[in-house]
């Protein structure tokens, strides 16, 4: 009778989503169909829209639609190797062709009309990374391949930003001495890798500080190396986990992934080496008066399954500046971490999954706390989350069951970690999280305001589809245990991996939060009128207020903003993209 109760629900919700699909989604103000589908979109400087596809790349005009221009012959781009040089309407491409014997080329094209500036002849090699640096007129880029008399290795090419004529050329380390990442358009069954998940290389004078190998510095005009230390720099399964290098005074810092050195800028002597062995990835270096703040661990990007992964322990250290002694340590956080933001020669802050922490900088030893603030970044239980609690409570009677439920409904799994503090004018710094957002004044130490728009998780009849079925799948398991068909532990095994496949699905949320130079973006179920469904909601980060919404009904949506037309960007399906005006 039970599991024939479960069906007449399951065919109530079935019939009831069916009914909340019938609404029109909220109007584009254009769309524009393109040929192929969308890989990649971003708006340039010019206020233009980007595109890549498979096999091209195109510019649409904002307020139409239009396509400006379309170059076929570029293809499988991705934002890493097509670089807008800043405060110029020049885009730098860094294409290649073939697989087996790759070639590279680059190209400068204009913005505005797509023609070339000037291109480059191809020269054997795969491209892994192009930096213009626009002070001296110069662009580095660097190629993977084999050249006579040289041999196989990385190439570090200078040209001129302006004609593309090169000017040196040198090999700048082995075939396997630099860790290479899966590129951002790397395929499934092909994997291409590039220099994607390093920190960029500084600028500093005549020279360049190259992260790459551990630390060294070339000369930019002759390319010359200065000098070189080579260590392990970032880890090899997480992209974007390293701190990069950290230019102070006349000190070089560079973290490894075991250790912090500091070396003499102009001679590249090593100062020091810090003395203790850090377990965990060093992700952020911050010179702090006379002292290096250093944190580690936090939220990365593990490459093999294209997953953020929490990485531990979680900690905070301040080192001396002059030799590397560690003045203090602050260990008491959990389950996240944010990057580290000075509020003033006093005060370091950093927040964890449930405090915003001020942290005492004339600290000794263990680390004093200044502040500690509750956070509350956490997801209440909504409605389809209270009914799927009670759903579950139909199944007791078999041992262990209890601790499945436990599972399902505990809190940590639920937590809305912060991932980033950003200093605003004044007293307020800005915390967010994937769906919470709060301002904090530095000076009264209080959350100025705060706002939350829940994820939208899954669909009211897909959680009661999975309600049905894992409670009938219980409820037959304590049957055939009743019924001397099955054993205790089999019944329980089962029934506990019948939690295990719910708890995946009922833990699945879908976030596509993005931060603009003004707002921030937070995917949220949304209303147009009498329809209502998921969309994006856009926060003023200087008041917290909504600035705009728009519906899309799309749990993963791919869009760009641009935070001065106050437009969105959306890709509809896979080639279709669609301009939204926020209101």
């Amino acid at each position: 009778m039970r599991t024939r109760s479960f069906l007449h629900l399951l065919s109530l919700l079935v019939c009831t989503s069916a009914l909340h699909h019938s609404h029109a989604a909220t109007q584009p103000t254009w769309k524009t169909k393109l040929p192929e589908a969308v890989k990649w979109q971003q708006i340039t400087s010019a206020g233009t829209l980007l595109v890549g596809t498979s096999s091209s790349l195109a510019s649409l005009d904002p307020d139409s639609g239009t396509v400006l221009w379309t170059r076929n012959e570029l293809s499988k781009t991705s934002p890493f190797n097509v670089r807008e040089i800043p405060n110029s309407p020049i885009l730098i491409v860094n294409d290649h062709s073939s697989t087996m014997n790759p070639k590279t080329k680059l190209a400068a094209l204009d913005v505005l009309s797509g023609t070339t500036l000037w291109e480059t002849e191809k020269e054997q090699g795969y491209p892994i990374g192009a930096f213009p640096i626009t002070a001296k007129n110069l662009l580095l880029a660097f190629s993977n391949g084999y050249i006579e008399g040289e041999g196989a290795g990385l190439f570090m090419t200078a040209r001129e930003l302006s004609s593309g004529k090169k000017l040196w050329r040198v090999k700048y380390a082995g075939v396997n001495d630099v860790v290479l990442h899966p590129s951002d358009n790397s395929g499934k069954f092909f994997v291409t890798t590039d220099l994607s998940g390093h920190a960029e290389p500084v600028v500093d004078g005549d020279n360049v500080l190259l992260p790459f190998t551990g630390a060294a510095s070339y000369n930019l005009q002759t390319g010359a190396k200065n000098w070189a230390h080579e260590f392990r720099a970032v880890p090899r399964e997480f992209k974007r986990a390293a701190a990069g290098i950290v230019v102070d005074g006349d000190t070089v810092f560079a973290s490894g992934v075991s250790k912090v050195v500091a070396i003499n800028k102009s001679t590249g002597t090593i100062r020091w080496e810090s003395k203790k062995v850090f377990s965990g990835t060093t992700v952020q270096l911050l010179p702090a008066g006379e002292k290096l703040l250093v944190r580690l661990g936090g939220n990365f990007l593990e490459t093999s399954k294209r997953e953020w992964k929490l990485e531990k322990p979680l900690r905070i250290l301040a080192l001396n500046k002059s030799d590397g002694s560690e003045v203090w340590e602050y260990t008491n956080l959990s389950d996240g971490l944010t990057n580290l933001q000075l509020v003033d020669d006093k005060t370091v802050m950093v927040a964890d999954a449930h405090n915003l922490i001020g942290i005492d900088l004339a600290s000794s030893g263990k680390a004093k706390e200044s502040f500690s603030v509750p956070l509350e970044f956490k997801r209440k239980l909504g409605g389809g989350e209270a009914a799927a609690k009670i759903g579950l409570g139909l199944l007791g009677g078999v041992q262990g069951l209890a601790t499945g439920i436990a599972k399902s409904a505990s809190g940590k799994d639920r937590l809305d970690v912060p991932v980033n503090i950003s200093k605003l004018d004044g007293n307020k710094v800005v915390v967010r999280g994937k769906q919470h957002l709060l301002a904090f004044d530095t000076s009264s130490k209080s959350i100025a305001w705060s706002t939350y728009y829940p994820a939208p998780g899954a669909a009211g009849w897909e959680m009661g589809l999975m309600i049905a079925l894992t409670a009938a799948q219980g409820l037959n398991y304590n049957s055939s245990y009743a019924s001397g068909q099955m054993s205790l532990s089999s019944a329980s095994d089962n029934i506990s991996k019948a939690l295990d496949q719910f708890d995946k699905f009922q833990n699945k949320r879908y976030s596509a939060t993005k931060t603009g130079t003004q707002q921030v973006y937070i995917l949220t179920r949304v209303e147009e009128g009498k329809d209502k469904g998921v969309g994006l909601m856009a926060i003023d980060l200087s008041t917290g207020d909504s600035a705009g919404q728009v519906l899309l009904k799309d749990k993963e949506p791919d869009y760009a903003v641009d935070d001065v037309s106050g437009r969105l960007f959306y890709v509809n399906g896979k080639s279709e993209i669609q301009a939204f005006k926020l209101k």
